[in-house]
């Protein structure tokens, strides 16, 4: 009975810590078959971050998955079907702000904070909504040893490019930070 209670019981989330922030251009506007594919230029209108979080340290590696095999005093787990590693976040995500590096329009300049101006996506591109519902995706257990999410941008700049750094404050008071690649932009569609 003991066998079967210490073997049916899944196995505890591994801590993972937020070491690398990356952010690239998606598509927001519908005209594109993947709506996460990078890119490099889109609609005025439609500009869309993705934001990956990562660990490195876990990221792509079997060294912590080989070495919990035999935390179970040594007897073999007993799934019916095969479970998969969740990782938790040790430092959550508490902040976010993102400067734009080119001039927007006549009233928003290069070093502007922009934060106010994004909302969270989720994977449906239907209802946008605050960046605290962005921080609570990234601080909740994942599936793999990184967590990411899209922020589209409210505005419609003026500019025929834009760049933008995003910094990510966490818990134990790193910041983590990322620059888009220049997004050439569109004009909208007539």
């Amino acid at each position: 009975m003991f066998r079967v209670f210490i073997g049916c019981r899944p196995p505890d989330p591994i801590e993972m810590s937020y070491n690398r922030l990356r952010c690239f251009g998606v598509d927001n506007s519908g005209t594109y078959l993947n709506p996460h594919s990078s890119l490099d230029t889109m609609q005025a209108g439609a500009i869309a971050l993705q934001l990956e979080l990562t660990d490195t340290l876990l990221y792509g590696g079997d060294y912590y998955v080989q070495s919990r095999r035999g935390t179970n005093w040594g007897l073999a787990r007993l799934y019916a079907w095969e479970i998969m590693e969740s990782y938790k976040p040790i430092a959550k995500v508490e902040s976010l702000q993102i400067f734009t590096l080119v001039d927007l329009d006549a009233t928003t300049h290069a070093g502007d904070e922009i934060t106010a101006a994004w909302l969270y996506a989720p994977d449906s591109f239907e209802l946008y909504q605050g960046l605290e519902k962005a921080f609570d995706e990234l601080n909740r257990i994942q599936d793999a040893s990184a967590a990411g999410v899209c922020l589209v941008f409210k505005g419609n700049p003026e500019a025929e490019e834009v760049q933008f750094v995003v910094e990510v404050a966490l818990s134990d008071g790193r910041v983590l930070s990322c620059e888009s690649p220049v997004i050439t932009l569109l004009p909208e569609a007539l």
